[in-house]
């Protein structure tokens, strides 16, 4: 039956005038063979003596076996497929008619299919065909224990950084003598947030979250990296402060932009016997006249405000003309807004 369907997928996808020749040379010339060198095998001595010359032409026709494995260096516990072909075409090869030995036991196991690693060394394999004593073919075999990485880890879970701004990943693996340090690898989810080399480091791009994971073979490992932008101005509320003796006063200030990586402001005095600064608050110590400087920690974006100390007489003299000169404005806005409606 299978033999009928062989036929007829042969009839559909192969030339006509071909056809005889493929189902000779698939289905019928390696049995024939076959046959054909066991009959000869088993011709009496008579009839040898007779047609020695014609047998010994055909004994001459011997099929040969040609094994070819995927590699021939295998890792303890790991397997590799091999094949067996011969020289004749068309002759399929019958691994149940062949049968395995090796130089040395234990380092590798074949079952005619795949060659397995049992233990580390070097072996040869002999194949030979049944009923014969001579290897038809050998094949030289290295197996090897691996020592790969089996834990891997990136110290930093987080990874905060700034656009343009690079920083260099800590990486841990174990075993520390493993064999595949080379082959370790980075990489990042998105390139157009963050990049990184073959070393981590990782690079900012742009604003957003990405993943940067490392991975050697069959181990990995990952971190969430969050790219900001770096921070571009500070402003106050007044470019100059009056204060009385005594007073304490919170400084607001506005970052550009709000969320930003580097927003750790630092407030110093640039005379301590005028004005002290705690955290983001300013007290007046002393009558004068002097600067207060903010900036970020990293030094990259500062400003500078001009803080004056009043006596309390002064300070009061001073919000009354400033009261004064608001009303004045205020009033003065009033009286233009009722022109221009009268004109409109």
């Amino acid at each position: 039956f299978l033999w009928k369907i062989n036929c007829q997928n042969l009839w559909k996808n192969t030339c006509r005038l071909h056809v005889f020749e493929t189902i000779f040379k698939c289905l019928l010339l390696s049995p024939l063979l076959e046959v054909f060198c066991d009959c000869i095998k088993s011709i009496s001595l008579e009839s040898r003596e007779k047609y020695n010359e014609e047998i010994r032409r055909l004994q001459s026709i011997d099929i040969h076996i040609i094994p070819k494995p995927d590699v021939t260096t295998i890792e303890v516990g790991k397997s590799s497929r091999i094949q067996f072909f011969s020289d004749i075409e068309g002759y399929q090869v019958d691994i149940s008619q062949l049968r395995f030995s090796y130089s040395k036991n234990g380092i590798i196991y074949c079952n005619g299919l795949c060659v397995e690693g049992l233990s580390s060394g070097e072996t040869q394999l002999n194949i030979f065909k049944v009923g014969e004593k001579i290897p038809c073919a050998s094949i030289q075999y290295t197996v090897i224990k691996r020592n790969r990485i089996k834990k891997l880890k990136i110290e930093e879970e987080y990874l905060t950084i700034g656009e343009g701004s690079s920083e260099k990943l800590s990486l841990t693996f174990l075993p520390v003598d493993a064999d595949n340090v080379h082959s370790i690898k980075w990489e990042s989810d998105n390139e157009k947030i963050a990049k990184v080399d073959s070393y981590g480091n990782v690079r900012g791009v742009k604003k957003g979250t990405c993943i940067i994971r490392c991975f050697a073979e069959q181990v990995s490992h990952s971190c969430k990296c969050i790219v900001m932008p770096h921070l571009q101005s500070i402003t106050v509320e007044s470019n100059e402060i009056y204060m009385y003796y005594g007073q304490e006063k919170d400084i607001k200030i506005n970052l550009k932009p709000d969320n930003c990586i580097d927003d750790q402001i630092i407030i110093s005095s640039m005379d301590m016997k005028i004005i002290n600064v705690i955290g983001r608050t300013v007290k007046a110590i002393g009558i004068g006249k002097t600067k207060i400087i903010i900036q970020n920690k990293q030094n990259t974006v500062r400003t500078e405000v001009i803080v004056q100390v009043l006596t309390e007489k002064q300070f009061k003299k001073l919000q009354k003309k400033q009261e004064r000169s608001k009303e004045k404005l205020i009033a003065t806005k009033g009286r233009f807004s009722k022109l221009f409606k009268k004109h409109n």
